[in-house]
């Protein structure tokens, strides 16, 4: 899954600024050329007021790689030896600015001081006495003299490439057999100690970092596949026109114009029309003035059509789709047609939305993890489409694969809901997830007469049971108070 660009800062005073911006210019050449995704900040200050302190103090906490340029710009000593020795206790010492924010730095990685790297065009030795005796033995300095600074740029590219745990974005939408850790899209932000400033409470709080977050990539691939790993988490968050402004503001900086000079102009714009055309679906679902338009969801399955054809095209020459694209195409395709379903039971449709389905059964067995997200929420589409199709028909074939698939949900959804160790909202949001679908998968068995009116009864009666467990006065359990009093109204 791909998250926020590594963030580095450069620490240096005086003359330092010549080294740092060396290594700027090296790091962002290897961001703009190489696509690594990683983000530099100069912290650059020869004073230290409040609102600089706030800043450069958030600035080091949200670092993965501190840069520390030490170079002897100012002239001190201890009172003591002065006044025993006069000029000649004199000797070149750091500025102020970076011993205040060297210990910033220190402070903030604790034990990881292997995120501090310092490089200086001295000897450690040279550091005069009032510089903390501690710290000079425990600081590990990389020395350069004068003119030999090319051997420390090799280095911090070095590190960047092999050992800080990133890799090139550059085929990022190609990669055959990517994983997308979909659980990760509630709490990246903790996991992975971005914006550790904001406390996560709420889903909002989410959505608030969400485009700050996409803001801050440069390429349009990167922007894409950001957006394709969340809009599945969209439904969560609701309905209603504050989150469907939120949707549109995400999608136009999701979607950002590709210079029609890049080798891979076409392949984007394909997924780009994909991804406009999820936000399409997610947009007229979430509005409840469209929510129901029969003639918006024909004429997104037009386009749909359209897009899957193109998709198959660049296959059969050979190009290599990441596996959340075409999930994503399938999906959204099969959703789309099963609103055509289920908005005036128009059950021609339903024979192509079980045939996409299947396509992200498929996928969905690639990009998966253990935890089984796509596979919860592809096995709950088809459970749905073999309910309308046996409406439709009769078959004891697609009654049997209508409640296999919906027990298969269930069993993956309850896992989801027990798991522990996830943020509070994220844990709510799971819960939801086990009981709208063990709500659904009641009311559809009693409408084919699968169970008994006891066994209806009973079954809603522990649904109630269950989510009693859950609630609270906390508002990202209203929508899951609504399932409860849904049942609770057919319980009679």
């Amino acid at each position: 899954m791909l998250n926020s660009y590594k963030k580095i800062s450069i620490i240096y005073g005086g003359s330092g600024k010549e080294y740092a911006t060396k290594i700027e210019n090296e790091l962002n050449r290897l961001h703009q050329e190489e696509h690594y995704p990683i983000s530099v900040e100069d912290l650059n200050t020869d004073w230290v007021g409040h609102n600089i302190l706030q800043s450069v103090v958030d600035a080091i906490k949200n670092s993965d790689l501190i840069y520390i340029i030490f170079t002897l710009d100012d002239i001190g000593s201890k009172k003591s030896d002065f006044d025993e020795k006069g000029n000649d206790a004199l000797r070149g010492r750091l500025r102020q600015n970076v011993l205040i924010e060297l210990g910033m730095a220190l402070v903030v990685s604790g034990k990881h001081t292997e995120n501090i790297r310092v490089v200086a065009n001295f000897n450690k030795n040279d550091l005069g006495d009032d510089f903390p005796s501690d710290i000079r033995e425990s600081l590990s300095i990389r020395e350069f003299k004068d003119g030999h600074f090319d051997e420390i740029l090799e280095s911090v590219k070095k590190h960047i490439k092999c050992d800080f745990g990133v890799k090139p974005t550059t085929n990022i939408l190609h990669e055959a057999n990517a994983i997308e850790d979909f659980e990760n899209v509630f709490d990246e932000f903790e996991k992975y100690n971005l914006y550790s400033d904001k406390k996560i409470k709420t889903l909002n709080d989410i959505l608030s970092l969400w485009v700050p977050a996409i803001e801050g990539f440069t390429f349009p691939e990167e922007k894409l596949l950001y957006c394709l790993e969340r809009i599945k988490a969209l439904p969560v968050f609701g309905n209603g026109p504050k989150l469907n402004e939120w949707i549109k503001k995400f999608r136009e900086k999701s979607i950002i114009q590709c210079d029609t000079s890049h080798p891979d102009y076409r392949f984007i714009k394909l997924v780009q029309d994909i991804t406009n055309a999820c936000f399409e679906y997610t947009i007229i679902k979430t509005d409840d003035n469209t929510e129901d338009d029969y003639e918006q969801y024909s004429e997104l399955v037009l386009e749909f059509k359209s897009l899957e054809k193109k998709y198959y095209d660049f296959i059969s020459n050979g190009v290599v789709f990441r596996p959340i694209i075409g999930f994503m195409l399938a999906e959204y395709y099969g959703l789309t047609l099963m609103r055509l379903v289920r908005i005036k039971n128009d059950y021609k449709h339903i024979d192509k939305a079980i045939e996409e389905f299947n396509k992200c059964i498929e996928l969905s067995e690639v990009l998966d993890t253990t935890f089984r997200l796509y596979q919860g929420y592809t096995s709950f589409n088809l459970g749905r489409a073999h309910y309308y199709r046996y409406l439709a028909n009769g078959e004891k074939e697609d009654e049997e694969k209508f409640d296999e698939y919906m027990r298969t949900t269930l069993h993956i959804r309850r896992a989801w809901k027990d798991r522990d160790g996830f943020i509070q909202c994220y844990s709510n949001a799971l819960s939801y997830e086990y009981f709208y679908a063990f709500s659904e998968f009641t009311f559809m068995k009693k409408k084919v007469n699968e169970i008994s009116e006891d066994e209806y009864k009973s079954d809603l009666k522990r649904i109630i049971e269950e989510i009693d467990e859950y609630i609270c006065k906390d508002s990202e359990l209203l929508k899951l108070y609504k399932v409860k009093q849904k049942c609770m109204k057919l319980n009679g």
